[in-house]
């Protein structure tokens, strides 16, 4: 079930961001494209939330959510310039980081609700930092 429930929710909901993204990106000021953006990761985070969260197997959906997530990002390429060299070992390691992140908050989710595992994860690396 959930499979049909994630295939609707890329082409509806990247489809329109990322046509509404570009359009809005074009049409706006620095301040009001800020917002839309702040909203829009609201509502990303909000809907990868309700995926991993309705979902038995949340290695395979967070899995699925992150797969989705780089081929948006493949296709923003053309559209932004690409780092300086020297930065790319820098966003290598961010990537392996967050990805033992998120291995290990689902990892954190079989031992505790969600409810209640969620804010703890999201409130530690802040602290940490």
């Amino acid at each position: 079930m959930w499979d049909r429930y994630i295939t609707d929710w890329i082409d509806g909901y990247f489809g329109g961001m990322l046509t509404a993204f570009l359009l809005a990106s074009r049409l706006m000021t620095d301040t009001n494209l800020a917002t839309l953006l702040v909203l829009i990761s609201a509502f990303m985070h909000a809907s990868w939330n309700a995926v991993v969260k309705s979902s038995n197997d949340r290695l395979s959906s967070m899995a699925t959510v992150d797969g989705v997530a780089f081929i948006v990002a493949l296709i923003a390429v053309p559209f932004v310039e690409l780092p300086a060299l020297a930065v790319w070992g820098l966003i290598v390691l961010s990537a392996v980081v967050n990805l033992f992140y998120r291995y290990f908050l689902v990892r954190a989710y079989h031992f505790g609700d969600f409810g209640q595992v969620y804010p703890l994860v999201r409130g530690l690396p802040p602290l940490l930092v």
